[in-house]
């Protein structure tokens, strides 16, 4: 099953059964449910826990990053009170889709940036990057100090966006994304 934002409506899904060619579903949140439950609906990452429950986090431009949880497979959610990380927290007036990856003490890390922004200039696109955040539990989570990737970090400088973090075998995290800037 693969969960989408849908424009205007919610999130969506698609389902397939070779994960090459996917028929719509419905939307599974609408932005009425969302909003019902002050949530906005943004960029959004499924994580599957470990009792075979997923939980949908959804950024937004609006609001930090929300939880809905599925004990169902995805087909129906539950929100989450709270959010799991603030605009305060993170530091950033948006927040973009929060990417998991587990790390070999049972903790986890999820890498996010501040949600996409529609303005420009003559230099192109604002400027995106990427922070990291601690979480023993996958709901309470604790923002780390410093960026990642993009401007203000000690090496990778470029503008980011787009971020998935895949943990090797031998442990190490790849981190994919975007460049906000490609000129």
């Amino acid at each position: 099953r693969l969960f989408f934002t849908n424009a205007g409506s919610g999130i969506g899904s698609a389902i397939s059964d070779d994960g090459l060619t996917f028929s719509y579903e419905t939307i599974r949140i609408s932005w009425q449910d969302a909003q019902d439950q002050g949530a906005q609906i943004g960029p959004s990452r499924i994580h599957r826990l470990a009792d075979d429950r997923v939980r949908l986090y959804i950024g937004s431009s609006q609001t930090g990053v929300h939880s809905f949880v599925s004990t169902d497979e995805g087909e129906t959610f539950e929100f989450e009170e709270d959010e799991r990380i603030t605009q305060v927290e993170a530091g950033m007036d948006s927040i973009q889709k929060l990417s998991i990856v587990p790390t070999p003490d049972g903790n986890y890390r999820g890498y996010f940036g501040p949600a996409p922004q529609h303005d420009s200039s003559d230099d192109g696109p604002p400027d995106h990057w990427l922070q990291s955040a601690i979480s023993s539990d996958l709901l309470t989570w604790e923002v780390e100090d410093g960026v990642r990737i993009g401007p203000g970090a000690p090496s990778l400088t470029a503008s980011v966006r787009e971020v998935f973090p895949l943990l090797r075998d031998d442990g190490c995290v790849t981190l994919f994304y975007q460049l906000n800037k490609p000129q």
